[in-house]
């Protein structure tokens, strides 16, 4: 598992001015944290989150603790009690997709993204991460339209033109095939002229992936039939 590395930023802004006032285990736990040192901030983060006045950014610095140590049960069950707390806090239900991706739950995963959805639709993080799990589950139609409205939503950052190369490319792959009557392939063109517009897009905002997607391009246009 992954921590975003901006997670203790996010958990900054979510605390606000309760890091100023907060009580003495969730103090501990936190400076722990901040140190790098999940190990040590488990333990009075735990035990500050069974307290009944737990504020919602201690739960959520113990998901992250637990995600950092590869405990993904232990982080959902923390930031679930998040969502429930702080429903308009974005960050969680991208966390807890994310994980449930990772134990490979793709119904949770989908079910908080769509969650999410309903009350920011116009979120590209949110839209491209609805994608990525339609695509785990192999339904590209229903995942390219979501990365069309991330693009829309987010027109120039680049993530979203990425995923819809490579979502247009897979359908493009998956609707090859070969009629031996006529000896010849055939394949969806349109899906291969799109998947290289998107890639090209991609490259063009400086997305840290331009290798890939400059390979893509290239087994694209060598794959034409």
């Amino acid at each position: 598992m992954r921590v975003r590395p901006d997670a203790a930023a996010t958990a900054i802004t979510f605390a606000g001015d309760d890091l100023s006032r907060t009580d003495a285990l969730s103090a501990e736990g936190w400076s722990a944290f901040q140190r790098g040192d999940v190990e040590s901030a488990l333990g009075p983060l735990t035990r500050a989150a069974a307290q009944p006045n737990v504020r919602p950014w201690v739960l959520y610095v113990l998901g992250l603790s637990h995600a950092a140590l590869n405990q993904p049960t232990e982080a959902l069950a923390a930031w679930e009690r998040v969502r429930t707390a702080a429903p308009e806090f974005t960050p969680v239900y991208l966390d807890l997709a994310a994980t449930y991706g990772h134990v490979a739950d793709l119904t949770n995963a989908l079910a908080v993204l769509r969650a999410a959805e309903a009350r920011w639709p116009d979120n590209a993080d949110v839209l491209n991460g609805v994608g990525v799990i339609l695509i785990r589950r192999g339904v590209l139609d229903d995942a390219i339209k979501a990365f069309e409205k991330a693009a829309a939503s987010a027109p120039e950052d680049p993530v979203a033109y990425l995923n819809l190369g490579r979502a247009y490319e897979m359908r493009y792959v998956r609707g090859r095939r070969y009629i031996e009557s006529q000896q010849r392939w055939v394949a969806p063109e349109g899906d291969r002229k799109k998947a290289i517009q998107h890639f090209e897009r991609y490259i063009a905002l400086k997305g840290p992936y331009a290798d890939q997607a400059t390979e893509a391009i290239a087994r694209l246009k060598w794959g034409g039939v």
